[in-house]
């Protein structure tokens, strides 16, 4: 039996996938595996063709995707292995049709069995909160995470989207493994660093923007972050705590530093009051049109050019 599948594999060019063969027929038999099953029709079901030839009696199957029929790391032993097959699963009505019709397979062994989508079907549009900033202690995602945690115990559905990566150089904070605690990773979008064009999409889809910065591990705290000037110059209400300079741009609603009750209640404000929402919105194109517009860069160029 060896030296007949040996012999076979020199004639198809498939040493490689006869060699894997050997070793993997040893454990199958070992532990008295009754099918192979290949998923996609290229080296993986040319290794199961080859378990097949050296066992006799374990079963056969394979998944066949579209792209195997179009490119095929080996067309010689493609027809022999799909013979050879007690089973072949199709994703398509198409992809079957081709492998009845060109090459010669027989019907009574192809079944079509489509893909899937999410595992679940999205029956509502949850609200978005988005926080964007560098994954670090200072930017106060775990006192974010903590106010959605209670919020959605509340019932509220919300998602929560976080754009940023780990300052270069430094450990980062653990976002996902922290919501996994809370039992919210599912709640939880990580985009991680992410372009201009993308961040503005980010900012146009929230329902809310939320920065909940503190005071660092050093006693340093906040300036005034540019992406709460962002998120207001796209409209969007904002929540952020007081700390450094905030209060010079944000009006409404500031919350003290690490005060989650204070977060999931402005949280919560928002999110049910729409005319709020639009009223906080318009206020702060207002702000940054007025006060932190790229018109600064022109006083900027004044200041320097005349002092």
């Amino acid at each position: 039996v060896y030296l007949s599948s040996l012999i076979a594999a020199l004639r198809f060019f498939a040493i490689k996938e006869f060699g894997l063969a050997t070793y993997f027929a040893l454990i199958i038999k070992r532990l008295g595996v009754e099918r192979i099953h290949c998923h996609l029709g290229d080296r993986k079901l040319y290794t199961g063709y080859f378990c097949k030839l050296l066992l006799r009696d374990t079963r056969l199957s394979v998944t066949i995707h579209a792209h195997e029929l179009y490119i095929n790391p080996n067309w010689k032993l493609f027809p022999v292995a799909l013979n050879a097959c007690d089973h072949i699963i199709c994703i398509a009505d198409l992809n079957r049709k081709i492998l009845t019709d060109k090459w010669r397979i027989s019907d009574n062994k192809i079944s079509v069995i489509r893909l899937f989508g999410f595992d679940k079907i999205q029956k509502t549009n949850p609200s978005v909160i988005l926080c964007v900033g560098r994954f670090e202690y200072k930017k106060g995602h775990d006192i974010l995470l903590n106010s959605i945690s209670e919020l959605v115990d509340e019932g509220l559905d919300i998602e929560l989207w976080l754009a940023g990566n780990p300052e270069p150089g430094a450990a980062g904070v653990d976002i996902m493994g922290y919501a996994k605690k809370m039992d919210i990773d599912k709640r939880v979008v990580m985009f991680g660093e992410v372009g201009e064009k993308v961040l503005k999409v980010l900012y146009r889809k929230c329902d809310i923007f939320c920065l909940l910065s503190r005071h660092d591990k050093n006693g340093v705290p906040e300036g005034i972050p540019v992406v709460l000037m962002e998120a207001m110059s796209m409209g969007k209400p904002v929540i952020a705590t007081n700390t450094g300079a905030v209060h010079e741009l944000v009006e409404e609603i500031l919350v003290d530093e690490e005060n989650v009750k204070a977060a999931k209640d402005a949280i919560r404000k928002i999110l049910g009051d729409i005319e709020l929402q639009k009223r906080m919105g318009r206020r702060n194109i207002e702000i940054v049109k007025n006060s932190y517009s790229v018109s600064n860069a022109m006083k900027l160029y004044n200041a320097l050019s005349t002092r």
